[in-house]
């Protein structure tokens, strides 16, 4: 793609993304659904109205998702958040995340493989990289609802610290299922992915740790928020680029870490961007639903919407079960226990988005079952969107 034409095709992602949340408001449904339907519109005018080829191929996403637009959405969860944030329901948000991940990639996996039965064109390797994809919650959209319906700000806040360190554990455990993933044969080596998952989360931690204290040093003399926040692009993206291609880590770790270092710093020092960093990660998330609206068509629908309601009905079990053993085995602890109904609340408010689309679009086109599992990933986002989302009021039943 030549530079006139990346520059056309990033004008018209950043023009339907600001155009996605007047639509979103007047008909009341998230601006990620809009997102996707405004994508599967574009690109099948421009194909089947106007006969152009947009160039968009699957095989195309990988290094925009992964080097691009993934990290600005996990630089911006990460830099906004406070210390008090991250300490309030620690043990329930931390709990949710790391058991949670795991809970959610086992469960999801044995169901989607046992649900397709289909060993030689679905095996293990595709089910646990399915049961990975599914394990990152994104509660913007719920916790967006809940902020505008006056819901509980403990809900809202366990929500979005859940899925800060979901999105990490996540990302980094579907990176080392791909390893599995490309094993010749089918039999688990837990050997090398356990190796291979403390490597991306601890190497990525730790790039992402010295990345961060070392611009927040480099940054502490300088007077202006705008050369404070340009410094913190660089830092995102060095932290992340490091990681990744240096030392073959978790650019998710390491951005997640830089994130809440220098988001720290710049309170401090009273110069915080967290505007920018809210559009940014806005823009870079809307080019994400964008790009699932231009890649899916009917025919995943079509030919994998057995596959779908599988993988719908996997990941609403796994978060069923999740939150109700969490809180069940936190309560003997808790000053202030979770009550039923703020548990269906998390329960059905524990939709999947930006990162579930990101890896989605991230997978290898060479796995011969990467489609079965981008229509399985879509499904599940979509039925977040469209039904979890908006019907979540009647679940919290709080009134304005």
């Amino acid at each position: 793609m030549d530079i006139p034409a990346t520059a056309l095709f990033f004008t018209t992602l950043v023009a339907l993304t600001a155009l996605s949340q007047p639509l979103a408001d007047r008909l009341r449904i998230p601006a990620s659904a809009v997102q996707i339907l405004l994508g599967f519109a574009a690109v099948h005018i421009a194909t089947m109205v106007l006969g152009l080829d947009t160039g968009l191929r699957a095989g195309n996403f990988h290094d925009l998702v992964i080097y691009v637009l993934l990290p600005i959405v996990l630089f911006q969860s990460a830099y906004g958040l406070t210390a008090q944030d991250l300490y309030r329901d620690l043990a329930g948000s931390l709990l949710l995340a790391v058991f949670g991940v795991l809970l959610t990639t086992v469960f999801c996996a044995v169901l989607v493989y046992h649900g397709i039965g289909h060993a030689s064109g679905f095996p293990w390797a595709a089910a646990i990289l399915t049961g990975a994809l599914l394990s990152a919650t994104d509660p913007s959209a719920a916790a967006d609802v809940l902020r505008r319906r006056g819901g509980s700000h403990r809900l809202v806040r366990i929500l979005e610290t859940e899925s800060l360190y979901n999105d990490a554990f996540a990302i980094v455990l579907f990176s080392s299922a791909l390893l599995f993933a490309a094993m010749p044969d089918e039999q688990p080596q837990l050997s090398p992915i356990a190796g291979a998952l403390g490597w991306n989360f601890f190497i990525g931690l730790i790039t992402g740790i010295i990345g961060g204290c070392l611009f927040r040093l480099l940054l502490s003399k300088t007077p202006t928020g705008t050369t404070r926040t340009a410094g913190a692009i660089a830092g995102a993206y060095g932290a992340y680029l490091l990681a990744e291609l240096a030392f073959e880590s978790s650019g998710a770790m390491a951005v997640l870490a830089t994130g809440l270092i220098l988001g720290h710093a710049d309170r401090n020092r009273g110069t915080d961007a967290t505007g920018f960093w809210t559009l940014g990660g806005f823009l870079a998330s809307g080019a994400l639903f964008l790009l699932v609206g231009a890649t899916v068509t009917l025919s995943m629908f079509e030919h994998r919407w057995l596959a779908m309601l599988i993988a719908i009905g996997a990941a609403l079990l796994a978060r069923a079960l999740l939150v109700g053993g969490a809180f069940l085995a936190l309560r003997p602890f808790a000053a202030s226990p979770m009550g039923a109904r703020n548990q269906c609340v998390l329960i059905w408010g524990g939709s999947r988005g930006a990162v579930t689309v990101a890896l989605a679009l991230s997978l290898p086109v060479s796995l011969d079952y990467w489609w079965t599992i981008q229509s399985m990933a879509f499904g599940v986002v979509l039925f977040g969107l469209l039904v979890q989302v908006p019907t979540l009021p009647l679940i919290d039943g709080r009134r304005r």
